[in-house]
């Protein structure tokens, strides 16, 4: 089933979910829905109530990695999948100007996941499965395999569990910044899941593209909000510095030629 509509049943279904009014589901549940649908990222999962309603939608989030938020403009619930669905031209830019950086930190080379391995249930086989994947250059430049175990029970193909594997690798593999910024009005409309560029000339932080994890009010009548961000896993382009020059290598067993001459005659009988 589509993850989104699994969250949307949950949210509004009135015998077992939490009952909401379908007036409340925002226009993102129908992007984030076909953007699902294009990836081909369905979940098989069976819900029982020994788990909350609201513990079973974070899980069902957890899996298609988004996050879901209330718009503080518009009051709707709303659904952003983490995908590179932007353009960075058209980000907003925080610096100084009307923003104060509180924290940014970096983790070490050391700490960081070099493999994933995801747990799930294959459909085909019927019976539980493994699939790991790996990233050799994080893994020869420290010496050793770092390894994650990811427990994803709604994934049931093969296909699915590569892909949400490399997604999570992707993010975990790399030392991406991370912190909390306190800012203005001028930029209070950024939202959970949001993306925008930072500019910290005094911490050598140029055109850094973050995405905001997690949105705060102080309490205090300043109309300053806190914005808990972490660096952006699809604002990173990996390119080659230049082309690679050809090896030279040349195989050394040629194509099979045919022979000079050849001659056609019947296969005497006791050799058939």
């Amino acid at each position: 089933m589509n993850p989104v509509h699994i969250i949307r049943e949950c949210m509004t279904n009135t015998e077992w979910g939490r009952g909401l009014p379908e007036s409340i589901i925002g226009p993102t549940f129908i992007t984030a829905a076909n953007t699902l649908y294009e990836e081909g990222l369905g979940l098989s999962m069976l819900w029982t109530s020994e788990m909350a309603v609201n513990d079973f939608i974070l899980e069902v989030i957890r899996q298609i990695d988004a996050v879901r938020y209330e718009d503080p403009e518009t009051g709707l619930q709303e659904i952003k999948l983490i995908r590179p669905d932007y353009d960075v031209a058209t980000l907003p830019v925080l610096n100084p100007s009307n923003c104060r950086l509180e924290q940014l930190t970096e983790p070490m080379l050391c700490d960081l996941v070099n493999q994933v391995t995801v747990n799930y249930w294959n459909r085909d086989t019927g019976a539980d499965s493994a699939l790991a994947v790996q990233d050799t250059a994080a893994i020869n430049m420290v010496g050793t395999i770092h390894n994650q175990t990811m427990e994803y029970s709604g994934i049931t193909t093969d296909r699915v569990a590569l892909m949400v594997g490399q997604r999570d690798l992707s993010r975990m593999s790399k030392p991406f910044r991370s912190g909390r910024l306190i800012v203005n009005r001028k930029v209070a409309n950024i939202k959970v899941g949001d993306v925008f560029v930072l500019n910290w000339p005094d911490r050598g932080v140029d055109r850094l593209i973050c995405r905001a994890a997690r949105r705060s009010d102080n309490g205090e009548l300043d109309g300053m909000i806190g914005i808990e961000f972490g660096e952006d896993v699809f604002g990173e382009e990996y390119r080659v510095a230049s082309v690679p020059p050809p090896s030279g290598w040349e195989d050394p067993v040629p194509p099979p030629i045919d022979f000079d001459q050849v001659t056609a005659y019947d296969e005497p009988y006791p050799m058939m």
